[in-house]
């Protein structure tokens, strides 16, 4: 009753060139540059905070 029966069938394959000008037939499509692979940074270890004295403890900061 509530069902639909839908065929799997493809229409049959043809050739390009049956329905394809002569002009488009040699068209290739863009390629695409690879990207390279990202480098990550190893993790630094984290600082032991009873190795450094009070204040002294290295300050890790790209700013220079």
């Amino acid at each position: 009753p509530g069902r639909r029966l839908e065929s799997l069938r493809l229409p049959e394959l043809r050739v390009a060139s049956d329905y394809l000008q002569e002009h488009e037939l040699p068209a290739k499509f863009k390629k695409f540059k690879k990207k390279g692979k990202i480098r990550k940074k190893p993790k630094q270890e984290p600082i032991d905070v009873e190795e450094h004295e009070a204040g002294n403890a290295p300050l890790h900061t790209d700013d220079t």
